[in-house]
Formats: structure tokens, sequence, C-alpha cells
């Protein structure tokens, strides 16, 4: 990204007019000028962009965020992009002739090497509409461009073209390799490949002029892993169509050259070489199953040896042995029938619906009676009690559509067009009772079919009499006929609203490169969620009853394997968010690429954000009210429920039919299970092991665990993705103030949400500090500890009331402040800097309100959770990483002995100084 001297000396070679040049600076120096939000059918979020050093925002999952991949990002002409840069006034007028002045906000602000360009992105389908519905803003020029007159205009004084961009531009195979090559093009962490497997994979890939497919070559050079060959890739020391195929989707169909040029030159000679015509022996494809016609009699071909054939007849015991040779020639003589080769053939539209529309008893019957006529076919007598007459009809049926679709097979498909087809009522008739339909019965009031159908009587009655319809209108069984094939989701959404509609919508499957379901490998997509568990739980140091906990998820979308495990009695929060990424660092030494969240609030918090940042993690917001797009999510909750929770003493299953509670079934009454203990069961017996290894998943075919290692054999391990668990990863996932920093005082220390924090060390007293403004992180789960960043060093601080506020937690002080604020309120005054003193006192006395011993027990089960994780993932972690992900990785650990280890890279890059202060207090959620 430019900035400083090189921006300007670039504004300068465009040579653009005075306003835009300050335009273009006040676009530079300026946040966008407003917050994307996703339609109802849109997923938005945050891409974290290598380019910008930032995260640009997205408003579509499925048109703006792989549009900036494949154009903006990795497009060398491309020097820089911004989202929403500005907002100015169009003029135009409007379909009825009013002249029209709209404020827009454009998509993007793109910088060129030569130029600057506005972007907007639509859907195509979308432009149609809107060139029906604003004919003066939307239009298609002579050359099929998409084109706004208006903001062309409105533009142009500043010297910039403006653009309109759909989603036909977007080459889907190419967004798809460039997420499967992201991490190898990050030049910040670089994957370093051993000079001698580089040498080896070169020398490969050139003794193969013609091109290598990806599997073969993994086969050819076994010391050689998958991420040493995407690295090369990505660098184009060999080369690869990424326009054309999916380096994930079948490896068998990657073919590599040494360059775009032995590429291209390959395609040359293809194209001009003679190719030599094959018999027609020679194309016949024999297959083990297939049946064919011999001697007037149906056959099998049971096994095919290395030069014999094995045929069944009618029994069991009727086996014949025929060379390969021989059989050929019985083929090509005409005296066995065997189907037709399909290689290279492709069916008509007709042929294809035809087939498709057939049910599995038609083609029963099309095949028995191809059967029969098959030896009259061929010039050869029937042996059949079929009568004559019938065959004769056969036969004309098989040619005529053999003449008609070029397939007589189709011709023998059973009929089901008997009878009398046409409808009892003509079009104007349906037209008259579509309308009352949309106007009467399909309305919020909800009113009967009966109560419709009086006003259909009494309106044609109306008409009639006026001379517009004639005849009887339809009777009550044809009107709830109509009614009844009318689409189920209009029915329901203009009856019951969408929310009703959407429990009837119909679910896309999208099977393509342009939104993978699932993602392509592990961590590529990860799905977090919370949720309220279905039982009741006990403080295990008083047995007082304290609820139901909330449990947070991250689940890797592709695998189905659960990546962290998160319980507490909280609400969800930004806390919940933290440790549930800071466990998947702790057990994976990996961070996901995107996650996809909902719009809860902590998924809006400035510290959530700045985490994935800080990582290069994409954001993805699902539509609010669209729980399918977090589907993974429901189904697991589900799933657990009925396995883990319902099977469980103090289940709240009898909570649903609330007059069947009884003092002898009240959860409340049975609870026995605390949150340490639960937790122990839940996340390491149940998700960690039942479900991770030992459960083979539906959708997969096997373990999540087994599903996860062999797509990281496949797709790569990404080893210098890998994240050490240190003190520096621990403090990105702390919280600050609204400030971020605060001002060491002499004597005294820093302030943290009103308590004093001095340095363990003595930092503060140091005459370069004193004074200073330094950036601040605490702990939400003890407030006795903080930390302040000195000399690029974050240094632990004890807070003056240490040994009171010690093992205390946020939620314990917002407890406290909400009760106190709400009683100040009374006399009209607001929580003042003595509520702090009195909160001291408050944690330092015996006398505790119900409300807040409560929450003191919940966050002590709370400790009782952590402790748990600590002991399976000791603090800091030696690099420890999933079993699977071990085995992958051993080979390589020895090659860049010299090398500094990509886990104390990707450390080292992490600038603690380069962290930037929270803001924007709606944004987060305490």
């Amino acid at each position: 990204m430019l900035i400083g001297e090189e921006l300007n000396q670039w504004i300068d070679r465009l040579g653009l007019p005075d306003i835009g040049q300050e335009l273009l600076k006040t676009i530079f120096s300026s946040e966008p000028v407003r917050r994307v939000g996703g339609g109802a059918n849109n997923t938005y979020g945050f891409y974290a962009s290598l380019k910008m050093g930032k995260t640009i925002a997205f408003e579509s999952g499925s048109i703006e965020q792989p549009g900036l991949e494949q154009f903006y990002e990795y497009n060398d002409e491309v020097i820089g992009y911004l989202d929403q840069p500005w907002r100015f006034t169009l003029r135009y007028p409007s379909k009825s002739g009013k002249t029209v002045s709209p404020g827009y906000t454009p998509d993007y602000c793109v910088l060129y090497k030569d130029c600057v360009e506005i972007d907007e992105w639509k859907p195509e389908k979308k432009l149609v509409e809107l060139t029906e519905q604003q004919p003066n803003r939307y239009c298609k020029d002579e050359n099929g461009r998409w084109r706004s007159m208006p903001a062309e205009e409105a533009i142009h004084p500043y010297g910039f073209r403006f653009r309109i961009r759909t989603d036909a531009e977007i080459n889907w195979v190419k967004v798809s390799n460039i997420r499967c090559l992201r991490a190898y093009l990050n030049p910040d962490k670089k994957y370093r490949v051993d000079e001698q497997v580089e040498k080896s994979i070169t020398a490969i890939v050139a003794s193969h002029p013609e091109g290598i497919l990806l599997d073969q070559l993994r086969r050819e050079i076994n010391e050689a892993t998958i991420d040493d060959i995407y690295a090369l890739i990505a660098e184009n020391i060999i080369w690869v169509d990424q326009d054309a195929v999916s380096l994930t989707d079948n490896q068998a169909q990657v073919k590599i050259f040494s360059s775009q040029k032995m590429a291209e030159a390959c395609v040359l000679v293809q194209q001009t070489k003679t190719i030599p015509l094959e018999s027609s022996l020679q194309i016949i494809d024999i297959v083990e199953g297939t049946t064919f016609y011999w001697d007037g009699k149906p056959r099998k071909i049971l096994h095919i040896g290395e030069d014999l054939i094995y045929v069944q007849g009618e029994g069991e015991h009727n086996l014949s042995r025929l060379s390969s040779t021989d059989f050929r020639a019985l083929i090509h003589q005409g005296d066995i029938i065997y189907p037709k080769n399909s290689k290279g053939e492709t069916f008509s539209d007709e042929v294809r619906d035809m087939l498709l529309s057939a049910s599995p008893t038609d083609l029963a019957e099309a095949n028995r009676r191809y059967w029969i006529i098959a030896p009259r076919l061929h010039g050869r007598p029937i042996n059949e009690t079929t009568p004559d007459r019938t065959i004769r009809f056969w036969l004309a049926n098989y040619r005529r559509a053999e003449e008609n679709y070029g397939c007589g097979f189709v011709g023998l498909i059973p009929q089901k067009n008997l009878g009398n087809h046409y409808s009892r009522y003509s079009q104007p008739v349906w037209d008259f009772v579509d309308k009352i339909i949309e106007t009467e019965y399909e309305t919020s009031i909800q009113p009967t079919r009966l109560a419709a159908y009086g006003v259909l009587l009494a309106q044609w009655n109306k008409e009639k009499e006026e001379g517009k319809i004639a005849g009887e209108p339809p009777s009550y069984q044809a009107f709830c006929e109509r009614i009844k094939n009318r689409p189920i989701y209009q029915k329901t959404f203009a009856r019951q609203g969408k929310r009703a509609a959407y429990q009837v919508a119909s679910t896309y499957w999208e099977l393509d490169y342009k939104t993978p379901r699932h993602g392509s490998r592990p961590f590529e997509i990860c799905h977090c969620d919370h949720t309220e568990e279905d039982i009741e739980l006990i403080c295990p140091r008083t047995g007082r009853n304290l609820g139901r906990p909330w449990t947070t998820i991250l689940i890797d979308a592709y695998s189905r394997r659960i990546l962290a495990v998160w319980m507490s009695f909280d609400p969800p929060s930004y806390r919940s968010c933290m440790m549930v990424l800071r466990i998947c660092v702790q057990k994976f030494n990996r961070f996901p690429e995107t996650i996809m969240v909902d719009n809860g609030k902590e998924f809006h918090s400035v510290y959530f954000d700045t985490l994935l940042a800080a990582f290069g993690c994409h954001k993805k917001h699902r539509p609010a009210g669209k729980p399918r797009f977090g589907s993974i999510n429901e189904r697991f909750f589900g799933v657990s429920n009925t396995q883990f929770f319902y099977n469980l003493r103090a289940n709240t299953q009898i909570t649903k039919h609330v007059r069947w509670i009884t003092k002898s079934n009240d959860p409340k009454q049975q609870a026995v299970w605390s949150l340490g203990e639960l937790y122990e069961h839940y996340a390491f017996g149940y998700c960690y092991e039942f479900y991770d290894k030992e459960k083979t998943h539906p959708a997969l075919g096997q373990s999540p665990a087994e599903a996860f290692a062999q797509a990281s054999l496949n797709t790569g391990s990404r080893p210098h993705q890998f994240i050490d668990y240190t003190q520096d990863f621990v403090m990105l996932t702390l919280p600050s103030t609204r400030k971020g920093t605060a001002k060491v005082q002499t004597g005294r220390g820093v302030k943290i949400n009103g308590f004093w924090y001095t340095a363990k060390d003595g930092s503060f007293n140091h005459p370069d500090v004193e004074g200073k403004q330094v950036s601040i992180r605490y702990n939400p789960f003890d407030l006795g500890e903080a930390f302040a960043f000195i000399k690029g060093l974050w240094v632990p601080c004890i807070s003056e009331h240490y040994a009171i506020l010690r093992g205390h937690t946020e939620k314990e002080l917002q407890i406290f402040a909400a009760e106190k604020k709400q009683e100040r309120r009374r006399y009209g005054q607001e929580l003042s800097e003595a509520a702090r003193s009195n909160a001291v006192r408050f944690l330092s006395s015996d006398r505790l309100s119900e409300k807040q011993a409560s929450q003191r027990q919940r966050d002590l089960s709370a400790l009782d959770v952590q402790q748990r994780i600590d002991g399976h993932y000791p603090f800091p972690s030696s690099n420890q990483m999933d079993s699977s992900l071990t085995l992958i990785s051993q080979s390589r650990s020895e090659l860049n002995d010299s090398e500094p280890s990509f886990v104390e890279q990707l450390t080292d890059e992490i600038d603690i100084k380069s962290i930037k202060p929270y803001g924007d207090e709606d944004l987060w959620e305490m």
C-alpha cells in the first residue's frame, strides 16, 4: 500500500485534476464512509488483505469477495484498493421522467498503475431487473458492457473511471486456486522448499514436456510433500493452468508443466498432430457386469482375465470362455450384440430429459423391450413368444425415436400420456382464479379457502353481469386444487411472513467452485457459534444450583472436526470468542483462515476483529435469521444433545412440558454435575475423542479425525502457518480499554478500568517512561493483573488492591456496577469514581448479594474449566500439535536445520508495537 511521499509521487504521475488529487488523498486518509451489511441472502464480512495490510469489507461472499481476490489482491497491475471510498450524488431522469438525485456509495476505489477506477459489483441477473426499473441509470452498450452513465458523469470531473463488474466475470476455478495457494503467496511467511527437493521436482517435470499429472508427480518423488509442490506452483517455478483446472478438486486432472510457454507449445502440437484412425474393434469398451445378446439370448460378462473373457448364460453354472480376440471378432461380425460404446458421446437435451423423467420401472421395461427386438435390429430372427404385432410396434417406435432424437432407446420407454390432459377451464378463467388467490387468500389475515372462494363467486357474478366474463365459475374443488398447486414458499410468505416461509424454503446445494459449501481443506472455513445447554449444574463448593451453562464451539467445516470447546455460565461475549480461539491454537497450533459467524454483538467486537486481523483470518457474517448458513453448528448441537446431554441426570427435556414437572423430576432438584466435571467429560471425552475419532460421520463416511488427516496429506499441512502458543499470542487475545493506552503517573502507575496498577519489575520508575502513554491490556478473568507495553515488552502489572481483586472477574465487577448504578439512579445520580472504592470494599467483604454471590460461584466454576484445559495443554506449549499433523510434518523437520523454524518466524513477525489501540465503543460488547 502506498503511503507518504510514494503516494504523492504516484498521484502526480497520474495527471489528475486538482479536485481529483484532493479527493484521492481524502479517501486514503479516511475510514470507509459506511459499514457494510449483507442482504437477505448474502454473507458479508471482512477480507484480511495482504496487499493493503488491513481488512477490506465486502457485502457479498459470492460476488465481491471472489471478485477482489481474483481482480485486486493478486493482480500486479493493482497497487491498492479501498472499500466504501466516498459518497456522492447521482442525477438522472427516472422511468416516469422525473429527475431524481439519490446518494450513492460505490463498492471499491481501485488504484491501478496508470489510473483510478471506481468499481461497483452487481449480479448479472440483478442488473437485468434494474435495467427495466431504472433504464436511465443502468444499460448495456454496443459492446455488451454494463454501464451507468449518471455515475460516469458524476466522477468524470475527478479524472476517475467508473466500471460495473458482474459475477459473470468471475472464474471460480481460479478463485479456488487462489484460496488454495494464498498461504504460499505471503512474502512475510514464506514456505521454504528444500533445495534438493526443488531440483528433483523440477527435473521430473522437465522430463515430461507434454506435462505430468499431479498425482503421478507425487508418486515419483516420495521425499516431496504436497506443500512443496504448491509452493513451487505459487512461485511459478513449475506451471499449472490455474484458470482451467482446480488444484484441490481432482488432482488426477491437474497437469504440471515446466513453464507456461511449454504448456502453450504442447497445445499447438496436439492441435496439428495427425491421429491415426482406430478400428471399431479397438474402441469397444468391454466391462465386467455388462449384459449383451448372443445366439438370441442375453448373456453377462462375469469376469475379464488377461486373455480370456468369462461369460455367464441363463443358468448359474452355464459358463463360457472366449478369448478377447474371438469376442471382439464376434462383435464385429454381428454374432454378438454388444452395447454401443458411449465414450465421447453426449445426449441431446431431449434425450436427457426423457431419461431423467422416466421412472426405474419404465427404464426396466424399456430394457426388456430392447433385448427382445435387438436380434431384429441386426437382421436376425426373434425367438420370443411376444406377439409379432407388438414387436413391429416397438420397432416402429425405436426407429422413429432414432430418426427424431438420434437415440432409438427412448422410443421404447412406456408413454404415460393416455387420457384427456386438457384443462376443463380456459387460461383466462385460471388467470381470474389466480388473481383472487393473490389478493384474497394469500394475505396476512390468513382467511380460509372457503372464505376466499366466497369472494371469488361474488366477483365472478359481478363481472358476469357487466359482460366481462361468461360461463360458470370453477368449482370449489378446482379452486382448492389450484391453491394446493401454488408454490408453498410463496403461499407461506404471503400468509405467515418470511420467518415461516424460511422453514419451507428450498435448500440450495452449491457443489461448484462458486461457494464451496464446506471448503476444500481443513482450517479453510471454520464455524463458530454458541448454545445454552439443556442441563442444570451446581456449584462444587456450595452445592447450589447455578443454572444452565453456555457452550461455544469452533468446528472445521471440511472435516467436521471439533477444533475447540469453551464452556461457562456467562452469556456469549468477546470472552467466549477469545477463549475458543485460544484453545484452538493450544490444540493444533493453527488459526482459521475464514471464520463464519452470525450477527451477535460479540462477533462485532473490536477485540475479536483485531485478533482475526493479526493472523490474516477473514470473517464472514451469515444473513440474519438464516440458521441454515450455520447448519454445521446447529446439527452438531442437536447430535450432542441426543447422544450426550439427554443421557445425563438433570437434563431439561422435561421443561418442554411445564405441567408435567414435579419435585421428583425437576432438573433443578436433580442437578449433580459441576461445570468443571461436565467440561471434562463433554470436551475431552465426547467432542475430542468419541465424536472426533470413534464416530463415523454420515456426511463423510469416516471419522472427522480421519478426514482431517487425509485432507492434510492431500492438500498440504501448511507448516509455515503454525502458531506457537506463547505469551505473545495470549496477549493478542486480551482486551484493552476504549482508549487503548494509559498515562504512567509517577508513584502510582497506570489506571485501568478505575484501578491503579504498577509494574512488578519497577519499569514505571524509569525517567523515560514516567508521564508517557503506554499500551495496556487486562485479564478479564483476573482483575488483579494487567499488562503494559514498555520498551518493546509486555510487562506484568499488579493492582494496588491485588490481594482483594485477585481471582475476581470482570463480570463480577459489571454486576456490582450495574446494581450500584441502578441504586444511584433513584436519586438522579450516576456511577462515579466513589463506586470503584465501594467495589473494592464489596469484593473484600463477606456481605454479598444473591446475584453477586451466584456470579462468584460461576466464575470459580469457569476457573475449574481453565485448569482442566491447562492440564491437557500445558502453557506455554512447546509447539504442541495434533498427532496427525505431527506425522505429516516429521519429514520436513530436518530439512532446514540452519534456518529458523516456521513457528519462530511467525512469532517474530507479530509486531507487538503495531497492535493499535481499540476504539469505537459501540462495536464491542463487554
